[in-house]
């Protein structure tokens, strides 16, 4: 077991350095490049999120091909997250198990940008890894799955007004995830509703809140947004694996988004 859980540590590093790391030197490179043009040229983004018996947490960059974010044009992007859980099971040793997440994806896009917004779309490869102690043959959400990944995005944020759609789906175990926030924007704070939906084949959760988003600049030219959200989510459970599944529990949620433009 010891062994087994030195193994999960190191693929994690493995796939922490590759995912995160890595990518955030090209960001560095790619945003001096721009740097010394005069503009934008990526974004990088931290984040978790916690519900009952499950936390989240990612890191992604997304970059433009022709340094300039302020333009429409081709976008890469890479993204990495790592999630623990755990969930009721009577028929497995103990009646519990504890599931651990690993998720690497690789996308490549077009940006539309317009007066006021812009939308985007990606395609890539997406990898996930739910690794269960002790395994839970009733799940099918368990072991390593590479599939097809599609993501996009609606953004129209105005000196009044801040709206959001955002969603992801991916073939590896079905998953999906979609964000809707609408709002007022007010210089430097923007706040208002928000409504989720989240799932794969082990669960369907649903998630209504609200955010709330601050402004700063670390440095002169560094500009940081956070945001902080939290609300219920409902939970249905569409597979077996019991309610808590990858999904975490019925009960509510904390967010925090921190997110830089170079």
């Amino acid at each position: 077991m010891q062994m087994q859980r030195t193994a999960t540590v190191f693929y994690t590093a493995k796939r922490f350095f590759f995912g995160v790391l890595l990518p955030a030197l090209l960001v560095v490179a790619h945003a001096h490049t721009a740097a010394a043009q005069g503009t934008k040229s990526a974004v990088s983004y931290s984040g978790v999120d916690y519900v009952k018996d499950s936390y989240y947490s990612y890191s992604g960059v997304i970059l433009s091909l022709q340094q300039d974010l302020s333009r429409s044009g081709f976008m890469v992007q890479g993204y990495f997250g790592y999630g623990s859980y755990d969930y009721d099971n009577p028929s497995v040793a103990g009646g519990n198990v504890d599931g651990d997440l690993v998720q690497l994806s690789g996308l490549i896009g077009y940006m539309l940008v317009r007066s006021g917004g812009s939308a985007s779309i990606y395609v890539g490869v997406d990898y996930q890894n739910h690794d269960l102690d002790p395994a839970d043959p009733s799940n099918d959400v368990s072991g390593s799955e590479v599939g097809f990944k599609v993501a996009g995005d609606i953004r129209h944020i105005t000196d009044q007004v801040y709206f959001t759609l955002e969603g992801t789906y991916s073939t590896a175990y079905n998953s999906y995830w979609s964000r809707l926030r609408g709002g007022l924007n007010r210089g430097r704070f923007a706040f208002g509703p928000e409504v989720l939906v989240i799932g794969n084949e082990s669960f369907d959760a649903q998630r209504i809140g609200g955010f709330a988003v601050a402004r700063t600049h670390l440095l002169p030219n560094l500009p940081i947004e956070m945001t902080f959200s939290g609300g219920y989510q409902f939970l249905d459970s569409s597979g077996s694996g019991g309610a808590g599944s990858s999904g975490g529990g019925e009960g509510g949620y904390a967010a925090v988004n921190f997110s830089f433009v170079y």
